[in-house]
């Protein structure tokens, strides 16, 4: 279980890079299949990150 920590931090710092990464992606031509791909784990990604930022 993850605590407020810095195990959070690194995890939630992960995540966005990844996030940002795929973004930086979806500027890529891609094929149709491989664009909603990439939407669909921005939106997982968006809500992990939403999720698990704790609270102030």
């Amino acid at each position: 279980m993850l605590t407020r920590s810095q195990d959070t931090n690194t995890v939630l710092l992960h995540l966005q890079g990844r996030l940002k990464q795929l973004r930086s992606d979806l500027e890529q031509d891609m094929e149709h299949e491989q664009t909603q791909a990439t939407r669909a784990q921005i939106r997982l990604l968006d809500k992990l990150i939403n999720d698990f930022t704790p609270a102030e």
